[in-house]
């Protein structure tokens, strides 16, 4: 007859122990790793949305650059008004949209927060409730996409013919973090393309050799550092995933 041996309690202790501590050390580099791809995805997707929907407007209004379409928008009083509902709402697909003067829109962000978590004065607006510090705008919308993405659009009043667009790449979902899923981009007249805010008033032809790719502080300018690493979130990149 065959003896038959098991495991004993010990051994089957030990191999828990053991297991616990590599799914420790591998699910969270496991969620960090998804995390980090899926704000990659969805921010180039975002950019990428936003640049069709230009592009076709600067074409069909024949306007033909950015920078027509913006010089037509800051000649108006209501810059931004004039500029999205010209050259933003009939060429961006979306499922909701909030105004400037709605005061309840459930799909935007509240309580925005730069990226090691604290909040700070000039972030407070960005919600609806009041100003973004940032231009100052008298007036800016608010788009809910059929992907879930979240853009706002306004107009920067303290750089001279810029816009900014804010992305959330999951929507009002937490953490509502500049630099982890949520990001700024301007648009400037001498620019052919969508640039990351990073650039300020001080524009370049070509942004990537913009001296400044700060990632510091409030964290709304972190996308510099990922769109100028083709798209790619950098090693040294200080918000954690």
């Amino acid at each position: 007859m065959m003896n038959k041996k098991g495991f004993t309690l010990a051994e089957v202790l030990i191999t828990l122990s053991i297991l616990g501590v590599v799914a420790a050390i591998l699910i969270p580099n496991v969620i960090g790793h998804y995390r980090k791809n899926y704000t990659e995805t969805r921010l180039k997707q975002a950019y990428s949305i936003m640049t069709n929907a230009l592009d076709m407007a600067a074409v069909v209004s024949g306007k033909n650059t950015y920078g027509n379409m913006i010089n037509d928008a800051i000649s108006k009083s209501d810059k931004t008004g004039y500029f999205v509902q010209n050259y933003v709402i009939p060429y961006l697909s979306y499922k909701a949209m909030c105004m400037q003067n709605d005061s309840v829109c459930e799909f935007y962000p509240n309580n925005l927060k730069h990226y090691s978590g604290g909040s700070q004065s000039w972030i407070q607006g960005f919600d609806g409730t009041t100003s973004p510090n940032i231009g100052k705008p008298s007036f800016y919308a608010r788009f809910l996409l059929k992907n879930g993405l979240v853009i706002g659009v306004w107009d920067g009043s303290g750089c001279s013919g810029k816009f900014y667009i804010l992305v959330d790449v999951n929507g009002n979902k937490a953490p509502n973090q500049f630099g982890y899923d949520v990001f700024v981009f301007s648009i400037f007249p001498n620019q052919p393309s969508i640039v990351p805010v990073a650039c300020r008033c001080s524009v370049n032809n070509d942004f990537t050799k913009v001296a400044t790719s700060s990632c510091s502080g409030n964290g709304y300018e972190c996308v510099f550092s990922i769109m100028r690493n083709n798209w790619k979130i950098p090693k040294d990149y200080p918000v954690k995933f």
